[in-house]
Formats: C-alpha cells, structure tokens, sequence
C-alpha cells in the first residue's frame, strides 16, 4: 500500500476539500491499482491522504493525472454549451443521448448532467442549475472550466507541476484563474479594497480548481417537493457541509457520506456521526451578491 498525504489539500478549507474529493473521483478511473481510498490526517491541519494499493511512486501518480487531464478538455459534460443555462427541452435532450451512450463503466457525462441541475426546477425559464455555480453576467460556469482545462494540459511538464502543487503544495495564487467561487480568498470586497475589482485579475490554484470540478458528481440535484435540493447543501441553499474521517475509504463509500442529511442539519447529530466514523464536519457558508456572483465564505466546525 502506497500512503500519500497531500500537504495541499487541507479539509477545513472549501477547496481543498472539494479538490480532494475530486482527487479520489478521478484516481479511481486512473491506471493505478484499485481501489484507491482517501482519508484525512491532522498535519498540523486535517490533510487528505491517497491510499493507493501496491507500490506506486509519487511520480506514477502525478503523470497519471497528467493524462488524463490532457483528455478531458473535449470531455461531452465540457462540450455541451458553455453555461449551465440551459432550457428544459435542451437538458432533457442531451441527457437522453448521453445516458443512450452511457454504461457503468463509462458514466461520467450523466453523472455531471445530474449534478449541474434540473430541467424539472426552473428558474426564469431555464433549468435551475447547482448551487455549486455561482457565476455570473458573462461568466460561463463550463467555458471557464473547459478554459482551465485546456490551459493545465498544454505541456506534460505545465500540467505535472500544476498537479504537485495543488497537491502538495504550497498554494502560491500565481496563476490568473477563477476559482469559480469555491476559495474564500477569492471573495471580492469591493469597496473594503484597495484597488477597484477591475483592476485586478482573479488569482487562484488552477489544478486545484480542476479537482473541485471533479467532485461535481459527488453532489447531485434532483428536484424535491417542487424545489431543487443539491448534495451537500441545506434546504434553502444557505451552506454547503462535508466530513472529514479518519479510516480510509473508496469512493462508493465516500459518496454514501456526502449524501448523509445529517450534515446538513443545523445542529448534526455528534454521536451518531462519530459512530458512523465521521471526526469532524466542516460546512461553508455561500453567499451572493446583489449581481449574483457566489462565494462559499471561510469554513466552520460544527461537529
């Protein structure tokens, strides 16, 4: 068994978790030994930990994101339009050709169209996309990832230094990306800052936002009581919570915990989470302002 604690990903922060959750998504499709599994581990922070069975080097795993973000950039769940945007008849009807394609070795497509929204919920009379897009005016939620995408995979050695850093780090806000909302140091302060937001460029850690891209599919939608309840998230949309826990899971399992409603409840059952083998539970507060742009603001423990 391979160990590899990811310095980078710290689990009581919005986007380190998101990443590292999108880390074990996209090792469990990787040519590594399966199943791979993540943990998290208190260094000094809590961090995630890769577990990948037999002996695989750093490297292995490095070059083995390497490939495969090199091919998601023409990814169908990347190409279908360039916002989340969409009108029922469009969704229903692209939904219907990907699941005619889909198979349960190959699945990936559906499960991103079920995490982007639902044509089910509309709102001003377009599907009623995640809370997790929080983009706005003329930004588009999946041309910017598509963007991102692309920009990582231009070189071998680009995208392998890109992944060691969002990895292991340190986090050093160089490259000129949009975190997508999911980094609350990417919270614009407008008039509490000392240049006016046009004039500076967005900054953030553009593997590290891939990753969180990744982990769309381990928060699904699905249209509730004539509303649009997304994983993760509380009824009315205001925070977004995950665990942390500390014996090593694959992503089967990791998917059943994300979906548990005990963590998004205001005060979330202590014990029964502990006997479920969850330590802690980190949550997020999203918050929009009056243009509509989102950001989830620094995290809290509530468990």
């Amino acid at each position: 068994m391979a160990d590899f604690i990811c310095t980078g990903l710290y689990g009581s922060h919005p986007l380190g978790a998101l990443a590292a959750l999108g880390m074990l998504r996209v090792a469990s499709r990787l040519p590594l030994p399966q199943p791979v599994r993540l943990s998290w581990v208190v260094q000094p922070d809590w961090v995630a930990r890769l577990h990948v069975p037999g002996a695989v080097s750093q490297d292995a795993v490095v070059q083995a994101f390497v490939a495969d973000v090199a091919e998601r950039a023409t990814a169908p769940e990347l190409m279908w339009r360039q916002d989340l945007k969409a009108t029922p008849d469009a969704y229903h009807q692209y939904a219907a050709e990907q699941m005619a394609r889909a198979s349960p070795a190959h699945r990936s497509a559906v499960d991103f169209l079920a995490a982007y929204g639902s044509e089910v919920i509309m709102q001003k009379g377009v599907m009623h996309a995640t809370a997790l897009d929080m983009t706005s005016g003329q930004q588009k939620f999946l041309a910017m990832v598509a963007a991102l995408v692309r920009d990582i995979g231009q070189s071998a050695t680009y995208a392998a230094a890109a992944v060691q850093e969002a990895l292991w780090g340190p986090w050093r806000y160089r490259d000129p990306v949009h975190a997508l909302g999911w980094d609350p140091q990417g919270e614009r302060l407008h008039a509490y800052e000392a240049r006016s937001p046009t004039k500076t460029q967005a900054r953030s850690v553009r593997a590290a936002v891939w990753l969180a891209f990744e982990a769309l599919p381990l928060f699904p939608t699905a249209a509730v009581a004539g509303r649009l309840a997304v994983g993760g998230f509380d009824r009315a949309q205001q925070w977004l919570s995950w665990p942390l826990w500390e014996a090593p899971l694959a992503l089967p399992t990791v998917r059943s915990l994300l979906s548990l409603a005990e963590l998004t409840l205001p005060h979330p059952p202590t014990e029964r989470l502990h006997a479920m083998g969850i330590g802690f539970v980190y949550r997020s507060w999203r918050v929009q302002s009056q243009y509509g742009y989102g950001v989830l603001r620094p995290a809290v423990r509530v468990v």
